[in-house]
């Protein structure tokens, strides 16, 4: 999807996409940058934010970036917790087991493998099997719903 407003550069390290203003700065000893969306500000507050970003960021002092993780490793992930509650007798075995047919049958043949963050706020609606389609207005689509019964 296309960005709406190009990001121009206002000054070294600050950027502005249409009324949004965008900090860059590259971490030591690496080559990829780092970017922060600062918001719609006034331009000083904008240099103050893209400074201070740029101060923790070659102190170290902001968390890593995340990983590109899939919704498969998430869900391997959340088994494993599920498993720890199970031996601290705060979930009940078959209630996990549960759990985990309907997560291995219906989300990771389809999404398994799909980064989380390719996945917007409508994500898994139209990707699941026998979902109902949703037109972009949020109504039902009755075309595609098939012939009245």
């Amino acid at each position: 999807m296309p960005w709406k407003h190009k990001r121009v550069r206002v000054e070294p390290g600050l950027y502005r996409a249409g009324q949004v203003y965008w900090a860059c700065a590259t971490p030591p000893n690496e080559r990829a940058a780092q970017w922060l969306k600062l918001g719609a500000v006034g331009i000083q507050e904008a240099r103050r934010r893209r400074d201070e970003f740029a101060y923790k960021l070659r102190a170290r002092d902001l968390p890593p970036v995340p990983a590109r993780i899939t919704v498969g490793q998430i869900a391997n992930e959340w088994f494993s917790h599920l498993d720890e509650l199970v031996a601290a007798g705060q979930l009940r075995p078959r209630t996990v087991e549960s759990y985990r047919n309907g997560i291995r049958h219906h989300v990771l043949p389809t999404l398994g493998s799909r980064q989380v963050s390719s996945i917007g706020p409508d994500g898994p609606r139209g990707v699941a099997r026998g979902a109902t389609p949703i037109r972009r207005d949020g109504l039902v689509d009755p075309c595609a719903l098939g012939p009245a019964s």
